[in-house]
């Protein structure tokens, strides 16, 4: 278990969060199947890398393979904190993301209902840049950028491409589908 592999997925969490921001602000309802299977891809692909991070313990990159189990009590606090919840709100959010995982994106599992109810990454990346900090600060990395000014900038980034993109796709006709869903 390395840190940067850690870190890697937090970033990738981070991007696929402000894309699908991205993509939503520009257009909250698109037209055109390109744009709506990237939104959903986005944030299906957001969701995997937030329940490696924080779903499962035994994951290669869950915090607990990096935090001490001396420090354990110490990190949920500050994270309790650093997304100003309760330990039932966490655990009733962190649970809501398993469960469309379980559901929706990873296993679609046919026993359980699909959710409906799709994520709202604003506590979620809060925990990310938590996490981030704390292996910025207590791994003795001192190369890593700040997080939460990467994140800002790349929203603004993919904003501005998804609005030239956007606008590029505006009136194109789909390829009728039909005849592939007799």
């Amino acid at each position: 278990m390395k840190i940067d592999d850690a870190v890697n997925v937090i970033v990738a969490f981070i991007r696929n969060v402000q894309l699908n921001r991205a993509i939503y602000a520009v257009d909250d309802k698109p037209a055109i199947n390109f744009w709506i299977i990237l939104h959903s891809n986005c944030l299906d692909t957001a969701t995997i890398e937030w329940c490696k991070l924080f779903g499962k313990s035994s994951g290669t990159v869950h915090w607990e393979r990096f935090v001490p189990a001396t420090e354990r009590a110490e990190f949920e606090k500050g994270l309790l904190a650093a997304i100003n919840k309760s330990e039932d709100e966490w655990s009733n959010y962190r649970n809501s993301l398993l469960k469309y995982r379980d559901t929706s994106v990873a296993h679609l599992d046919a026993l359980l209902k699909r959710s409906t109810h799709f994520p709202d990454f604003t506590i979620g990346i809060e925990a990310a840049y938590f996490y981030y900090d704390w292996l910025s600060a207590n791994a003795s990395r001192i190369d890593l950028p700040n997080v939460r000014a990467y994140s800002a900038d790349f929203r603004v980034e993919a904003e501005h491409i998804a609005e030239q993109a956007i606008a590029a796709t505006r009136g194109m006709n789909e390829l009728d589908l039909s005849r592939y869903f007799l």
